[in-house]
């Protein structure tokens, strides 16, 4: 398994949101999606695989601006990958 982590969400993101930007990276396994009182919200996505991860981090960027329609203009995600040895 390999967690990806994903930052600087707005705090009406849904699960279903990070699901449509990483599908097609590989077999997700769990987002576990948080949502503190204060912006901005953030994610852990877990991939089946190390290499999937990768391919999300690559494909993303490691800071790339996010679709408008999900994250707003101008604004930007981050992603920080690491490997969780289970």
């Amino acid at each position: 398994m390999a967690k990806v982590y994903v930052g600087n969400l707005p705090l009406d993101t849904r699960v279903r949101d990070i699901e449509d930007l990483f599908w097609k990276y590989g077999r997700i396994r769990d987002i576990d999606l948080k949502t503190p009182a204060r912006p901005p919200a953030f994610a852990f996505v877990t991939f089946e695989s190390h290499m999937d991860a990768e391919d999300a981090v690559r494909g993303r960027g490691k800071t790339r601006p996010a679709p408008p329609p999900l994250f707003g203009k101008g604004s930007e995600c981050r992603l920080r990958p690491w490997i969780h040895l289970a």
